[in-house]
């Protein structure tokens, strides 16, 4: 899929040129500026988006329609929600040479290029899938959008504190992004269903052995399963069950446990 993307982003951005532009707008949204919160932000703060598209829009309805509870953790969440989830990597939990001290930057599963918010990956590259990018670039292309919303929220105190008490920690974690940075977006279509809709679910191993997509990870999958691996969820937690609401208590039948903070929406420096 990277070869295919990297051939195709050339065309696209020729394409980009020539498409309307949302409008930029003076009237602002409410949210933090980032440039106050930026140098604060901790390593696996959750960041939530909310898309400017109909892919967006049907995600956010589905998560609606299969919720057992609505924001049963009383956080300020908008009435649209969202529809994608990564969380922050700083150095001090990663070993990579492409990762700077003073960098903030997102891990995610996604689109990246000129077909994902003209943001590339920190190989310079386009790619579906899991990978790091740079997230003052992130905010600053999703952001313009007067349409879309960003968020974060940072895991709770006491989670954080018996994470950074591992001096294997970084070490750890160095490894599961080894593991996990350039697995494939997983777009199979039965998949994504039944991670919103659980009546779905009995069929699904079955069917992803069957198209050999079981390793693939959408976005909040990919958060839980790297969470699970951590700690920072129990192992009861399916990571193909989890949506991105759901880690703000959309659902409760899933078991998510509660493990965030205030939930704060930010927008890009004016």
């Amino acid at each position: 899929m990277g070869t295919v993307l990297t051939k195709l982003d050339p065309l696209v951005r020729w394409i980009n040129k020539f498409k309307k532009k949302p409008e930029k707008t003076s009237v602002a949204k409410e949210g933090t500026p980032y440039a106050e919160i930026r140098d604060e932000l901790e390593s696996f703060t959750l960041v939530f988006f909310k898309g400017p598209n109909f892919v967006s829009d049907l995600i956010r309805y589905l998560e609606k329609v299969d919720a057992s509870k609505i924001n049963q953790y009383n956080l300020k969440v908008e009435k649209d929600a969202f529809s994608h989830v990564g969380f922050i990597i700083r150095s001090d939990i990663l070993d990579d040479e492409r990762v700077h001290e003073d960098g903030v930057y997102i891990f995610e599963s996604t689109m990246s290029g000129s077909l994902g918010e003209g943001v590339y990956n920190l190989d310079g590259e386009p790619f579906l899938g899991m990978q790091i990018r740079n997230f003052d670039d992130v905010l600053a292309a999703y952001d313009s959008d007067p349409r879309s919303r960003v968020a974060i929220a940072p895991l709770k105190r006491e989670i954080l504190e018996d994470l950074f008490e591992d001096d294997e920690l970084k070490k750890k974690f160095s490894y599961l992004f080894a593991q996990y940075e350039g697995v494939k977006y997983d777009w199979n279509a039965y998949s994504l269903l039944s991670s919103l809709l659980s009546c779905l679910r009995p069929e699904r191993d079955e069917l992803e052995i069957i198209l050999g997509t079981e390793k693939w990870q959408f976005c909040s999958e990919a958060v839980a399963s790297i969470y699970v691996k951590l700690g920072i969820l129990p192992k009861t937690v399916n990571p193909k069950d989890v949506v991105p609401m759901d880690y703000l208590g959309y659902d409760d039948e899933k078991a998510v446990p509660e493990i965030i903070e205030e939930l704060t929406y930010i927008v890009k420096n004016s």
